[in-house]
């Protein structure tokens, strides 16, 4: 997929139709925002969220697998 979005040059162009493994895609650039740099204090209750999300997922996962293991 990355060759087909470097592909595109710009603001408004569009892909030629390619067929994948994974299907058919047509990649068109809508828009570009510019970067922003935004201090870690406004962005660490987010952090702090996803890292205590992933975590979370991750001890379920493995909470899941011996289970499984256990009474299989």
């Amino acid at each position: 997929m990355s060759e087909i979005v470097f592909s595109i040059t710009g603001i408004g162009d569009v892909s030629p139709v390619t067929t994948r493994p994974e299907g058919i895609f047509l990649v068109r650039w809508m828009a570009q925002k510019p970067a922003l740099q935004r201090s870690f204090d406004s962005v660490r209750a987010e952090l702090e969220r996803q890292e205590r999300n992933r975590l979370k997922e991750q001890l379920e996962a493995e909470f899941r697998k011996e289970i499984l293991a256990k009474f299989r």
